[in-house]
């Protein structure tokens, strides 16, 4: 994995420009195409193996059952034909291999035993970092559209995990303000598609058909 990160022109962790090269990939850039893919395939790769890191059960072959599990998703069709807005594509790839993760440890359980689950903390849903990333750039993504004093008592909220009572102190809004504000954005939270597709295994984030 580090040996396919290391020919990648940015960061495995800068979706952003994973996203640009994505986009330039569709505009018919032969080389930014090969960089969405490659940055996809260790993305993958890195995804996996910190997934298993953890594992109690399972055979190595569990790894190679996902990580192909993942690749079909990802390669199978040109990814050009199912993403509609490419600042998208890092969030569907994050998805596809949730989804192949998730799916590949419900198909496993009938063959686990009863201590194993309840012991194993990986077959809970919490977000690896590689997910973390994407909802990071997500929940951002969703607050754009508040008035501006909102979004920014949200980010800190949301983001920093700072108090209602540091946020008051810093924005200089009264307290009761302050909870408005967190309310409202947690509205917007909830209804966003995009945020939605990290957590429901049947959405897919929007602009991936």
């Amino acid at each position: 994995m580090r040996a396919l990160a290391a020919d990648l022109p940015f960061p495995l962790d800068d979706t952003a420009a994973a996203a640009r090269a994505f986009a330039q990939g569709c505009t018919g850039d032969a080389a930014a195409r090969g960089h969405a893919q490659l940055w996809a395939y260790a993305w993958a790769q890195r995804y996996v193996a910190r997934a298993f890191a953890t594992e109690r059960v399972g055979e190595p072959s569990d790894v190679d059952a996902v990580l192909d599990r993942i690749l079909d998703g990802l390669f199978s069709t040109p990814l050009e034909g199912r993403i509609t807005d490419p600042d998208r594509f890092p969030a569907y790839v994050s998805k596809i291999c949730k989804n192949a993760l998730l799916t590949h440890r419900r198909d496993r359980r009938q063959f686990v035993e009863a201590d194993d689950l309840s012991l194993d903390p990986t077959l809970d849903d919490d977000p690896f970092e590689g997910d973390a990333l994407a909802i990071r750039h997500d929940v951002i993504a969703a607050l754009t559209i508040l008035p501006a004093a909102v979004r920014a008592v949200a980010e800190m909220r949301f983001l920093e995990q700072a108090s209602y009572e540091d946020i008051a102190a810093a924005t200089g809004h009264p307290l009761p303000t302050v909870r408005t504000y967190v309310s409202k954005a947690l509205v917007r939270l909830r209804e966003s598609g995009l945020l939605r597709a990290h957590h429901f295994d049947d959405v897919l984030p929007p602009g991936a058909a």
